[in-house]
């Protein structure tokens, strides 16, 4: 297979690569959008704030994108190149489907290597900063809430009253906390003075009140808890605005998540971090198998090879996606290790991708009783 050809194939593949990673990545960003904006209309958090959020989504939405988009790449450039009578002349010309399946193995390898890279490198850092952009979300949002003299809601299951604020300062004087969030008591907290305390390491904004009195009434007790008090806590809870605050594996770096699977002292822990091991290392497989497996359905396409392109791709990674959800409820419910559970959708995809493609090396349809069969036939021998 000459340079030239190489060239054109991989050129047609990445037209479609391109394409597809816009579409997926806009769809799946659809519902991330309505929630910024939210943040933004409802909330009142900036949209400075709201822009960094949006752009440190990217990775994790990327990572399931790209195998997706070289997936539609692949059908698309060969079902064209099919359906306009190219491969016939390329296959009359001498040229061997292994040679044709040359440049989907290198765009296959570069895009399972961008994937893994997303995976272990990028999107852990954007994880992160997305943890200390909520903190940052949050802190301004707690401050703008306190307002003198108005019953605040903000906080979820929390509603604050602060009859004066002293700016220079930021002390708050004559305070009253409602506090519905335990389902099996209310509690109401009388306090002269406090101060909002924000908590760099844990990342969690307090209410420090100081010389107050707590009132807790529980549900079907007709007597009440009076306490009074020197100092007071209440951890504010800000995730409705800005969502979570806790950590998780795919927030971890390489090395750490490593370490995790390893010798994490909680069972539950080291599982989950196995999980997020080999879902990052199974998706970047995908990537090369997803565009290996695109190059039978392609060469079946006879008419609007885009829009039956696209709607092709979307079914197979679904398919491919919805299989491996169901691998890792197996996993976690122990039904299967991490190592056979997790790889069991990769390797049923390089067995479909492999027996067609010996089928079209043959010269022979990928699918022997499929729709399009004949069309095939014409197309590729």
């Amino acid at each position: 297979m000459g340079k030239t050809l190489r060239r054109y194939v991989g050129r047609e593949i990445g037209l479609g690569f391109f394409a597809g990673l816009a579409i997926f990545t806009f769809l799946l960003l659809t519902a991330r959008i309505i929630e910024l904006v939210d943040l933004v209309l409802a909330r009142g958090v900036p949209l400075a704030a709201v822009g960094r959020l949006f752009l440190l989504a990217m990775p994790s939405f990327l990572e399931l994108t790209m195998p997706a988009a070289l997936l539609l790449g692949v059908i698309v450039a060969f079902g064209r190149m099919a359906n306009d009578g190219e491969l016939t002349a390329i296959r009359a010309a001498g040229v061997a489907w292994s040679s044709l399946v040359g440049p989907v193995l290198l765009a296959g390898a570069i895009v399972a290597v961008a994937t893994l890279t997303t995976s272990t490198l990028i999107r852990p850092w954007a994880n992160r900063q997305v943890l200390a952009a909520m903190y940052d979300v949050a802190k301004s949002r707690a401050t703008a809430a306190v307002r003198p003299g108005v019953f605040n809601s903000d906080f979820d299951g929390i509603v604050l009253y602060v009859q004066r604020t002293i700016p220079e300062s930021g002390r708050l004087e004559g305070i009253l906390v409602a506090d519905e969030r335990d389902e099996g008591a209310r509690t109401a907290v009388f306090a002269e003075r406090g101060g909002l305390v924000a908590d760099e390491r844990e990342r969690r904004i307090r209410l420090h009140l100081d010389a107050g009195t707590a009132v807790t009434r529980r549900a079907g007790v007709e007597s009440y808890d009076l306490t009074s008090f020197r100092t007071f806590e209440v951890n504010l809870d800000l995730t409705r605005d800005v969502g979570r605050t806790g950590a998780r594996p795919s927030d971890l770096p390489l090395v750490r998540l490593l370490e995790e699977a390893a010798s994490a002292p909680v069972a539950s822990d080291r599982l989950e971090a196995r999980i997020e091991l080999h879902r990052k290392l199974a998706f970047a497989a995908a990537a090369l198998l997803l565009g290996l497996a695109g190059v039978p359905f392609s060469v079946q396409l006879s008419r609007s090879v885009h829009a039956r392109g696209f709607a092709l791709s979307v079914a197979l990674a679904l398919c491919y996606y919805a299989f491996f959800s169901a691998a890792v409820v197996a996993v976690r419910k122990e039904a299967l290790p991490p190592l056979v559970g997790l790889w069991l959708p990769n390797i049923a995809l390089a067995a479909f991708a492999l027996l067609t493609l010996a089928r079209l090396a043959r010269d022979l349809p990928p699918f022997p009783r499929g729709a399009g069969t004949g069309r095939a036939r014409n197309n590729v021998s």
